[in-house]
Formats: C-alpha cells, sequence, structure tokens
C-alpha cells in the first residue's frame, strides 16, 4: 500500500557526494532537508508519509532519496540527526 501522505522536497543546491556532517548547512542546505524529513515524521500518523528527497547539486546530480515512514524507526527530534 502507498502512502497517503507524499511529500516531494526538490534540493537545487543540495550536494550529491558525501558531506561532514558539520558541513551541512553549507553544501546546498543539507540540514533543511533533514529538518524537512523529520518534520514530516515526527506526527502521529507518521506511518503514513512518504517523503521522497530530489538533490540536484554538484557533483553528480540527480540523486534521489526516499523515506517510508512505515518502515522508519522511531526519532527522538533533532538530536537524532546529531548523530548521523
Amino acid at each position: 500500500m502507498k502512502a497517503k501522505i507524499a511529500f516531494l522536497i526538490e534540493m537545487r543546491e543540495a550536494w550529491t557526494a558525501n558531506v561532514g556532517r558539520g558541513s551541512l548547512a553549507s553544501h546546498g542546505r543539507l540540514d533543511v532537508a533533514l529538518r524537512a524529513i523529520n518534520a514530516a515524521l515526527d506526527t502521529p500518523v507518521a506511518y503514513e508519509v512518504s517523503v521522497k528527497l530530489v538533490l540536484e547539486g554538484p557533483p553528480s546530480p540527480p540523486v534521489s532519496i526516499e523515506v517510508d515512514g512505515k518502515l522508519a524507526k522511531p526519532i527522538a527530534g533533532e538530536q537524532f540527526f546529531k548523530k548521523v
């Protein structure tokens, strides 16, 4: 069954190469992409949510990342992303 709530987020400047976690904001605002995923999954209906990011920045666009709320483990707010 497909998700009932779907978000498609296009990140035109987000880098498509490995980036250190301390520099997410300076590489096409990847921090914004992670916050969007966090916000979408931090709801009582997270199991019905699907988030797809399309990263279009250098060096090898496009890269798509999909997060399915049915498969995602519960997270504890933004503290989770500090560990990633």
